[in-house]
């Protein structure tokens, strides 16, 4: 299976799952589905088998780095739609920021590249430095329902394959750096908080973005293992481990989120 076809499959299913967990445990609940390796997993695994493990590991590492621009995403987005922007409006300005971040990023490293625990503080200190940014709940309690259209999951999970496609057809010739760095763009993300931004308002595109940004630590820890352990011990026993320190990682995320709300 091609690795086009294989994100176009998993990418969806992603976003479907997403959805009916944010429908039934609310919307942070979806931003933690969104935030886990699966759709930028594929990615690092095409990477390494058909570049092979150095290049994956460098993939990996410049990903972890591309959560600071993925985090820029986050609080772009929720600061506009907090202070009335429309979800056009929120959403270029989210993706410019992730854009900007990027571009920026990979000037640097063509003077100088970070070690793995230098990006893997980068990427966690900008998670939690988003987190801590977000805007403040504008009000108590939950709002009204919103009545959920028929259209609703069959163009969300076209609108995230449409992103995928476009994604991988610009990604797969720029090499490990950039390619790394726009491994975490946000596409399951975008759609989430786009139509959670439509259809609940600005709070519930803020708590898409916070569980966002609390799975994705879970991928900080997913990528650094690959960064470390890929060249060594090759492609089935490196992503095994960064799966398994993923897992543990948003396990912990959860019981976490879970007591704040008991």
């Amino acid at each position: 299976m091609s690795l086009l076809w294989y994100k176009l499959t998993l990418a969806p299913a992603l976003v479907a799952i997403a959805t009916l967990l944010g429908r039934r445990y609310g919307q942070i609940a979806a931003g933690l589905v969104a935030g886990l390796p699966i759709v930028a997993g594929p990615i690092l695994y095409f990477y390494a088998a058909e570049q092979g493990p150095a290049f994956g590991a460098a993939a990996a590492l410049s990903t972890l780095l591309g959560l600071v621009s993925l985090s820029l995403f986050t609080v772009a987005y929720a600061w506009r739609a907090w202070g009335g922007g429309s979800v056009l409006s929120s959403l270029v300005l989210g993706w410019l920021a992730f854009l900007v971040g990027t571009v920026l990023i990979n000037h640097l490293l063509a003077t100088r590249e970070p070690n793995l625990a230098e990006a893997l503080c980068f990427g966690v200190g900008s998670l939690l430095l988003a987190l801590r940014s977000l805007p403040p709940t504008r009000e108590p309690g939950a709002g009204p329902a919103v009545a959920v259209p028929a259209w609703d999951l069959p163009v969300r999970l076209l609108a995230t394959a449409l992103l995928v496609w476009l994604l991988t057809h610009f990604a797969q010739t720029l090499g490990p750096t950039l390619g790394g760095l726009l491994t975490p763009f946000p596409i399951a993300s975008t759609v989430l908080t786009v139509f959670a931004h439509s259809q609940g308002g600005s709070e519930a595109a803020r708590s898409v973005l916070k569980g966002l940004l609390l799975a994705l630590n879970a991928f900080a820890a997913f990528c650094a293992v690959l960064a470390l352990a890929l060249a060594p011990w090759g492609l089935a026993p490196a992503f095994g481990a960064a799966l398994l320190a993923a897992a543990a990682v948003q396990a912990a995320m959860v019981r976490w989120q879970l007591k704040r709300q008991g």
